[in-house]
């Protein structure tokens, strides 16, 4: 990962508390609304990579509210749902033996409102789903680094279709289709200090994604597919028109892909085997360049467009030994790249984030009660080139190691006891030239009641 300097700084995490609510009323027979809140409140703490002195308190507050109402009968889905996402992010500095007060350095409040309308047709042995989406986005921002507030907007258009034919009594074929386009993409930012404000306009955007997929059925137990299709995912505003330290990128592209996957899934016995080969190339996929301040701190991000690639393999293998056991395992082998033309010129395809991963867990049942552990593993790590002055580097393997009880006395009672991070591991989480670090041992008791 490369040898610290003492201008290094690292990222490591301090303290944090979580609150969360979901209910679901059923009002009527398909009709059923629901509501979640979450409040997340975690601490990162800046430091030395040398001394280990820390230098700076990052406090980071999310708070989401969700409205949703669903309908579902005789083919008919319709959902209608609104939702406020709020960020704050505070700090604290240590200068001259005391720390300063915490002060707001960037805030965002963004307003999603969202309605889905699908209908399902039955054509015999076919089926014929068609469906239209709309969602509105406006968000409001202040940034003290920019000194400004602003307010972002943008809705987004969707149509889609598919059709599951059957060709044989062994074969079908699946067409899937969508067309996506954005309108009033538009921004207003004020100087807090002059008073003068500022309009600024992305163009529309828009992109039509088919998708094939072709299944074979060898018998009851077994059977391969194929598939092939097309992927479009619009830039988040704040990468558009920038918020805090992330600058404006008016110029920013959508992401494009071309998908392909074969596999072949078989029930064996009491196991369960899958296998998937998967190819992909996005286009304009969206990535950051991070500028850091003297101390090594990040201090300006910039959004550009590069082109991705991947090629991999997929194996995973659960079997239920017993009434009481089952085991889960899991191995992916890839080889994601990067080419930079966008942003730096550089014509040739380097390696990005991780080429393998192994899973595994053991879950055991007994009456009321459950148990699972779980270990994930990722290695052969190497960072993005998040800016010419750092280039790529070498990011040590990561290891997540789970253990999760559960006892339910009854069927709408349920107590919790998660336990994150076993070995109480320090990992590198990010895949950028900063070192994120993970959280350290950490615990979740909890109980929930269904009425």
């Amino acid at each position: 990962m490369g040898k610290p300097t003492a201008k290094t700084t690292v990222y490591d995490y301090g303290k944090g508390d979580r609150k969360s609510v979901l209910w679901n009323w059923k009002m009527l027979d398909g009709l059923t609304f629901t509501h979640s809140y979450s409040n997340n409140k975690h601490e990162y703490w800046q430091k030395k990579a040398l001394s280990g002195e820390r230098t700076q308190n990052n406090y980071y507050e999310d708070t989401d509210n969700m409205f949703l109402l669903q309908y579902d009968k005789d083919g008919l889905k319709a959902n209608v749902s609104y939702g406020t996402q709020e960020k704050s992010y505070d700090q604290s500095k240590f200068a001259k033996g005391s720390w300063s007060a915490k002060s707001p350095y960037s805030w965002r409040k963004g307003h999603n409102t969202n309605i889905d309308l699908q209908k399902t047709f039955d054509m015999g042995e076919n089926k014929l789903l068609v469906g239209a989406g709309y969602q509105k986005e406006d968000m409001d921002l202040f940034s003290s680094s920019k000194n400004n507030n602003s307010t972002y907007q943008r809705d987004n258009y969707s149509v889609y279709a598919s059709y599951d034919w059957k060709v044989s009594d062994k074969s079908n074929l699946i067409f899937n289709a969508r067309e996506t386009w954005a309108t009033g993409c538009d921004g207003y930012q004020k100087d807090n200090k002059t008073g003068n404000s500022k309009y600024t306009h992305n163009d529309n955007l828009s992109k039509f994604t088919p998708e094939l997929q072709y299944i074979y059925k060898v018998n009851d137990d077994s059977s391969f597919y194929a598939k092939i299709g097309k992927s479009f995912r619009l830039p988040n505003l704040t990468q558009l028109f920038g918020n805090g330290n992330m600058n404006p990128a008016l110029d920013l592209k959508p992401e494009q892909g071309t998908h392909y996957e074969i596999g072949y899934k078989s029930n064996i016995g009491k196991g369960n085997l899958r296998f998937a080969v998967f190819n992909y190339k996005i286009k304009d996929s969206i990535d950051a360049d991070v500028k850091y301040d003297k101390d090594g701190a990040i201090d300006e991000v910039d959004y550009f467009n590069e082109d991705v690639k991947n090629t991999g393999v997929e194996l995973s293998y659960a079997i239920k030994h017993d009434d009481n056991w089952t085991t889960r395992w899991g191995a992916t082998y890839q080889n994601p790249k990067a080419q930079n033309i966008h942003n730096y010129g550089d014509m040739d395809w380097h390696q990005i984030y991780n080429k393998y991963q192994l899973q595994g867990a053991v879950d055991y049942t007994q009456s009321k009660f459950a148990a699972s552990m779980s270990v994930n593993f990722v290695g052969d790590r190497m960072s993005t080139r998040a800016s010419i002055t750092k280039p790529q580097r070498e990011i040590k393997p990561q290891c997540f190691t789970d253990l999760h009880f559960t006892y339910a006395p009854e069927k709408n009672q349920k107590a919790f006891l998660h336990i994150n991070n076993i070995f109480d591991r320090l990992d590198i989480t990010s895949n950028s030239t900063s070192n994120f670090y993970s959280l350290g041992r950490n615990f979740m008791v909890g109980y929930e009641y269904s009425f």
